[in-house]
């Protein structure tokens, strides 16, 4: 889409739909950096500043003072007491640091030790496969620390289903039963045949490193929380890319656990249910993320936050869901079978259950979508916005390219819809077209076309001057278009398809929709006419369409050119 707005200058390019995550990189101590992320946060309920210790964030060891384990298939060797080597099976069970390299073609590292402990393990090119159950077992300590030491390659594995070594339900290649965090700067393979990556049944955490993950079941898993503040991941997981679920059906989660939270990192997520599933929220609060998810592109229980950073959703059934869907900055792509923003109460109504809402109109009032900041693209085959509850926009920029069908509308809630700033734009069919409604003091029209259009829709004032112009990729007969340069008490002429509307901007909002009662919907509002044939005069101080002569400079493309000169399509 190609689009202009006059009061606005500078221009605003938004990430391409394909970035290449590199098998190298180098990570920075980032203990500066998350002093300055912690003071983003939309959450009551938890103290962001504390995601990460000082510890979390240290990637030093001491290898003068550290027990080295050395793995090998003919036997593995530590001059250390704290250290109890059967066979390949090694069991840590004292406090201290570790350090471990070498192969166990067909072993386990155990850390049993006091409840107290706290242990850092560091991973100095250690390959370690074990077919049954978890390469590395965290039975039982305070927390562990697993280090990727720098300029290591690790890989861990399993190749077979898992059988229970003890009252455990061992299902992971790292499996924790206690607190655990993951840094350094080196990498990390991890190949679960079977069953999940890394498990914690406490707190995942992770600082740093380099990470490809290929999963059975989900890739990332932490009971309590999953806390990433940086590192690069390349995840292709049958079910979650991250989880971290708290609770049950018949259980309400806390606030201050089975929640995910990412301050950086880059992420290349191919998951066979979502990309990433919290039972109560999730906040991005920055990071790089690319997404093809069967389910969800991002999913919560409770509150989506959405930060800063950069997201691309490339396949999704519902490219971001949560109770409230609240979008304060960041760059955002979505591409979703169904919807692309949805609000939504209580558990994940997936792909997969097929199960529908028994009042799909009803209002529910613990179900918000806010937009204050931030680039918003959707291209959505079913709504593109859809609030069980109310939406307000008072920021950023936000264009949706809709359904096809009537049986959605591009914008879709039932309580309030208020809009006060920014820029949106909602192009689709015309059957359950919404406009916002009362309480909104930005100009907002809706326009119904009696026919589908397609190309270009441009906006230009009583005097002709061009205020608005962008070309959806779909083809549409309603557009909706909210700028802070609609005002109300003046007149505008909507160019699409070849014909003209004038609209009179008597009030804030103008148009409605075409049915079902809701908020926002009504009869078809304007005055429709054709473009004026070769050789008529156009509508006084009004210069004809043809290719809308020049536009005026100081525009803006919008986030989904990505930096293309006007008129080029973009990649998606």
């Amino acid at each position: 889409m190609s689009c202009r707005i006059k009061i606005i200058s500078g221009c605003l390019l938004f990430a391409a739909y394909v970035f290449l995550i590199t098998g190298c990189a180098s990570f920075e101590n980032l203990e500066d950096k998350k002093d300055a992320k912690d003071t983003e946060s939309g959450l009551d309920s938890i103290d962001v500043s504390e995601m990460f210790t000082n510890r979390d964030m240290d990637f030093s060891y001491e290898e003068q003072n550290a027990v080295k384990i050395l793995l090998s298939d003919e036997g593995s060797s530590c001059d250390s007491g704290n250290v109890d080597i059967s066979g390949g099976r090694i069991r840590i069970l004292k406090e201290g640091s570790y350090i471990l390299s070498g192969n166990l073609a067909e072993g386990q590292i155990i850390i049993d030790t006091e409840d107290t402990a706290k242990l850092q393990l560091v991973l100095d090119n250690a390959d370690i496969n074990c077919s049954t159950s978890a390469a590395l077992y965290v039975k039982q300590a305070d927390k562990v620390f697993v280090t990727l030491a720098e300029g290591t390659e690790n890989h861990l594995s399993n190749r077979e289903e898992f059988v229970a070594v003890d009252e455990n339900n061992v299902d992971a290649v790292i499996f924790s039963r206690d607190d655990l965090t993951i840094n350094g700067s080196g990498s990390l393979t991890i190949d679960a045949a079977y069953g999940h990556g890394i498990v914690s049944k406490d707190d995942l955490a992770i600082t740093g490193g380099i990470y490809q993950i290929t999963s059975a079941s989900h890739a990332l898993s932490g009971k309590d929380s999953v806390r990433i503040a940086d590192g690069n991941f390349r995840i292709s997981s049958g079910k979650d890319g991250i989880q971290s679920d708290y609770g049950t059906e018949t259980e309400e989660t806390p606030a201050d656990k089975g929640f995910i939270y990412v301050a950086g990192g880059e992420f290349q997520i191919t998951a066979g249910d979502d990309g990433l599933q919290a039972s109560s929220f999730v906040q991005i609060a920055d990071g790089r993320f690319q997404i093809e998810a069967e389910d969800d592109g991002i999913h919560a229980d409770g509150e989506a936050y959405i930060h800063s950073g950069e997201i691309t959703i490339a396949k999704s059934y519902e490219g971001i869901e949560g109770q409230t869907v609240e979008i304060t900055g960041g760059n955002i792509q979505i591409l979703a079978e169904d919807d692309g923003l949805n609000a939504a109460g209580g558990r994940d109504m997936s792909n997969f259950t097929g199960e529908e809402r028994e009042e799909p109109f009803a209002s529910d009032e613990n179900c918000v979508i806010q937009i204050s900041g931030g680039s918003i693209v959707i291209r959505a085959s079913g709504d593109g916005i859809d609030s069980n509850g109310s939406l307000y926009v008072s920021g950023g920029e936000t264009y949706v390219y809709g359904p096809e069908n009537d049986g959605n509308g591009a914008l879709d809630y039932a309580g309030e819809g208020r809009i006060t700033g920014g820029v949106f734009v909602a192009s689709g069919a015309g059957g359950m077209a919404q406009n916002f409604g009362e309480g909104s003091s930005q100009g907002a029209m809706l326009v119904m076309l009696p026919e589908w259009a397609e190309g270009t829709a441009s906006l230009a004032d009583s005097s002709g001057s061009e205020v608005f112009s962008c070309t959806p990729e779909k083809r549409y007969n309603s557009i909706l278009i909210s700028t802070p340069d609609i005002r109300e008490g003046e007149t505008y002429i909507l160019t699409a398809g070849g014909r003209q509307t004038t609209v009179e901007m008597t009030e804030a909002i103008y148009g409605s929709g075409g049915g079902m009662g809701r908020p926002g919907q009504g009869g078809i509002s304007g005055s429709m006419e054709e473009q004026p044939p070769e050789g008529m005069e156009p509508p006084e101080g009004m210069e004809p369409p043809e290719d809308m002569g020049e536009r005026p400079s100081g525009g803006m493309e919008p986030p989904g050119n990505m930096g293309k000169p006007a008129g080029k399509e973009k990649i998606f």
